[in-house]
């Protein structure tokens, strides 16, 4: 059994350790400072740097034009390391360009997991990520990992911002449902019982929800046994 244990500890990325969050009341996943995004590092886990020469050239899989309501012009591509086409996942590599051959963004997988299309199936979003909007010149797109067995995913959000993408969360949770309604991400720390037949007690698994006001993302939890910013009695 012990064996196993590490078997499973091994496969999960290094990174996703501490997936967990800390929060006072409802917070703002990032913020605005002189006209720049303003991230904070509790809700980003950074990914190592995969350093290996057999990696090259990159392949490119997918590529979709973006637009912000002001009608300003992104370019998101997928792309695969060089021989893992045929692995899981769509791509090991996000890129954002604002003009075609201006890169202003670049995220790499390490190895261990990779963001897929196919997840968004699930809620009926037809695409391969998730677009927020949040106000004229910014919108948000969530990503979503590659899900392996019972294991939690990449939560990966990058903002588009006047010709810049900044990275802004980047977490392993599992997703619990995405609302097309509000543009709102609901995420927990462990399999949902409303969404999985593996059953989990609601006071021992941390929820938050995340969604767009005022021009950023906010975030608050929603349920779990850490709910400090409730009121008291």
């Amino acid at each position: 059994m012990r064996k196993l244990v590490l078997i499973m500890l091994i496969m999960l990325p290094l990174w996703s350790m501490g997936q967990n969050v800390s929060l006072s009341g409802v917070e703002d996943v990032f913020t605005y400072e002189n006209g720049q995004i303003k991230t904070k590092e509790k809700f980003i886990n950074t990914i190592p740097v995969l350093n290996r020469d057999d990696l090259t050239p990159y392949k490119l899989n997918k590529s979709f034009d973006v637009y912000t309501t002001d009608k300003n012009k992104y370019i998101v591509k997928f792309l695969r390391y060089n021989g893992w086409e045929t692995e899981a996942g769509d791509a090991d590599i996000i890129r954002v360009y604002n003009a075609p051959n201006s890169m202003i963004f670049e995220l790499k997988d390490d190895g261990n997991s990779s963001w897929s299309c196919r997840q968004f199936q699930y809620d009926s979003i037809d695409g391969c990520f998730f677009e927020i909007p949040l106000q004229e010149d910014a919108k948000a797109l969530l990503f979503l990992g590659h899900t392996y067995a019972s294991d939690p995913q990449a939560i990966t959000i990058v903002v588009l911002h006047q010709n810049t993408a900044t990275l802004v969360f980047n977490k392993m949770f599992y997703l619990n449902d995405i609302s097309l309604k509000d543009h709102s991400i609901f995420i927990s720390e462990k399999i949902d019982e409303s969404y999985s037949v593996q059953a989990v007690i609601p006071e021992d698994n941390n929820k938050y929800k995340i969604y767009p006001k005022d021009g950023v993302l906010k975030i608050e939890q929603i349920g779990g046994r850490k709910k400090i910013y409730a009121p008291e009695k």
